[in-house]
């Protein structure tokens, strides 16, 4: 049924296409955000995170701002714009929070820039490509994509341009350099205070909170006879791990939801899972099955 939906929502678009050009795709159900500039719209939006008061901060990247919502989906403010300087914004591409910050991927601008959780004013430059190259292995900072921020304070992010992890405290002090390999997509910090690193084609890479400790888990995830399509990555349901790839969200041996557009990230609260698609630009959220009890 999924597939059916999904062709026919592709051949819708196809067919609108042809008779008056737009790249906006059709409306999806429940979906909140629609392609464009205005408030509550989006362009190619790629990372968010859930905050408190019930908020989802999500980095509208072609926009090159973060917009701020309620759960229930209503719009509360927006703050960036393009440009080098602070407070805004080149291609951000995700964006965390640990409850007192908010941190967002400033990708092109080689940086991250750190904001109140709460108010959303500007605090300080919490990483830059002016580092100094040696305590990061001689290589300066490429174009960041990624990053996790976890409650004890610990913060990774994601360098793909130099297939590494740059792990620091909440102070911005470089710990660790980890290399773990093709990075397929947003890491994570699980409720063991690991964190855990997508790589592609299907393993998982995990480390301690300081970065040792690493293990390598091959997935076999199932209920789908095609391997996970990137990007894909990790989400938490209290204590049990579950993936995701651009079309559904599974265990080992079952897949729990099919989606009816491509999905870009997931985040998973009190048994809800959010979702993001950059391509249909918007998010939605769905709770789990209650009976789903199966972990990786």
């Amino acid at each position: 049924m999924f597939r059916y939906l999904i062709a026919s929502m592709a051949l819708l678009f196809v067919c609108c296409t042809i008779s008056q050009p737009t790249l906006s795709p059709p409306p999806a159900p429940n979906l909140f955000g629609s392609c464009g500039t205005r408030a509550g719209q989006f362009s190619e939006p790629q990372g968010f995170c859930l905050g408190v008061f019930d908020h989802i901060f999500i980095a509208d990247t072609g926009n090159h701002r973060v917009q701020v919502f309620k759960t229930t989906g209503e719009f509360v403010t927006e703050f960036g714009h393009f440009g080098s300087r602070s407070e805004e914004f080149n291609y951000p591409t995700d964006v965390a929070t640990d409850g007192l910050f908010l941190y967002v991927v400033d990708s092109q601008n080689q940086r991250v820039q750190r904001f109140d959780a709460k108010r959303f004013t500007f605090q300080d430059i919490f990483l830059t490509a002016d580092r100094d190259p040696s305590v990061l292995e001689g290589t300066p900072l490429g174009n960041l994509e990624h990053i996790a921020v976890s409650l004890s304070g610990k913060v990774a992010v994601t360098d793909p341009d130099n297939q590494r992890v740059i792990l620091l405290d909440n102070t911005g002090r470089i710990n660790r350099v980890i290399r773990p390999g093709n990075i397929g997509g947003k890491p994570v910090f699980g409720t063991d205070n690991r964190l855990y690193i997508p790589v592609a084609p299907s393993h998982i890479f995990s480390v301690n909170h300081q970065g040792l400790d690493p293990q390598r888990l091959i997935l076999h995830p199932g209920g789908k006879p095609h391997p996970l399509e990137s990007p894909w990555g990790i989400a938490f349901n209290q204590d049990q791990r579950v993936i995701y790839d651009r079309f559904s969200l599974r265990t080992e041996g079952k897949t729990i939801i099919e989606f009816p557009f491509p999905v870009t990230e997931i985040q998973i609260r009190n048994g809800i899972a959010y979702f993001l698609s950059t391509e249909w630009c918007g998010w939605t959220q769905a709770p789990l099955p209650p009976e789903e009890k199966t972990s990786l």
